[in-house]
């Protein structure tokens, strides 16, 4: 008997958030190390789950996507999004971002350059906090993306 695609894609988010078996790279890094969990109203019964999916848009094009790519798999943080919006998202760093305890330690002035193919940099913008920096950072590149296009880096330029 096929299971459905819905059951899947709840026993998969409890598994990767809660089987210690899975000790996989990717499951411990960017769900278990980062204290990810899927809330007891959908961790222990998948019906609660499939019926917040039926009211909340899910179709077997969509795929879950959590908004708050550090917070948990429960009802105020979940959505339904297609493949594309999906691969976008993790093109641009939002499930692979830290948390901005890593950020408050970059102390100093940063600069955004961005440097082609063939080596050569130039500065976009310098004088930037980090954060204010790594967001710049991640607009150009999405801006910005071809396929022989430029790398965007920030680099500390001065000390605080």
């Amino acid at each position: 008997m096929k299971r459905e695609r819905i059951f899947e894609i709840w026993r998969l988010m409890v598994g990767r958030c809660h089987n210690q078996n899975w000790n996989n790279y990717y499951t411990k890094t960017y769900y278990r190390d980062k204290g990810i969990t899927v809330c007891d109203e959908w961790r222990f019964d998948f019906q609660n789950f499939k019926e917040w999916a039926m009211s909340n848009g899910y179709s077997d094009t969509l795929s879950i996507d959590r908004i708050n790519p550090d917070g948990n798999y429960e009802p105020c943080n979940c959505r339904w999004i297609t493949l594309e919006e999906n691969r976008a998202r993790a093109r641009k760093g939002t499930h692979k971002r830290r948390s901005n305890k890593c950020n408050q330690n970059k102390v100093g002035r940063y600069e955004v350059r961005y440097s082609s193919v063939y080596g050569y940099y130039h500065t976009v913008k310098c004088g930037l906090m980090y954060h204010d920096a790594k967001v710049l950072q991640g607009k150009l590149e999405v801006e910005h993306r071809s396929p022989g296009g430029y790398y965007y880096n920030v680099v500390k330029t001065e000390k605080r």
